[in-house]
């Protein structure tokens, strides 16, 4: 069985990349959604601003419990990070968008509820900006808790 609860995360956080890309235009228009850590500096400079990237176990960890009795599946607990990045020429501009986005993702999942291997079961959302020179940059941060049986 070597790789199938690797196999299973890397399932759902694909199908977390396809939710949102399908979703693009609703998002504010995303031009990318990647599985990646990065800098908003490093996408702007690229221009792939609005962007979105996908980030499982980052900020916490994949909790699990084995099954007594040599059953092959362990109940699984742990965040998918959804960080999205938008560029507004001012402050204002950009709050209740950006904050907008960030809800409709969330309702995506509330939606769909699952995933491959198992259900969205909570989370949070955190939105803020900052200024770098005289571009704003606003983000939603949305933390999906996933529970599955894998």
């Amino acid at each position: 069985m070597a790789g199938n609860t690797c196999d299973s995360i890397n399932s759902t956080v694909d199908s977390v990349i396809k939710l949102l890309t399908d979703n693009a235009s609703t998002l504010g228009g995303l031009v990318g959604v990647y599985e990646r850590d990065e800098s908003p500096a490093i996408a702007f400079d690229n221009g792939i601003i609005p962007v979105a990237y996908v980030i499982p176990l980052v900020e916490g960890k994949d909790n699990f419990d084995i099954q007594p009795g040599g059953i092959p599946v362990a109940r699984h607990s742990f965040p998918i990070n959804i960080v999205a990045y938008y560029v507004y020429p001012t402050v204002e501009a950009g709050i209740r968008p950006t904050r907008g986005f960030g809800y409709t993702a969330l309702d995506l999942f509330r939606e769909t509820h699952s995933l491959p291997i198992g259900q969205v079961t909570g989370g949070g959302l955190e939105v803020g900006y900052f200024q770098v020179v005289d571009v704003v940059v606003h983000y939603f941060i949305l933390t999906l808790n996933v529970k599955a049986m894998i």
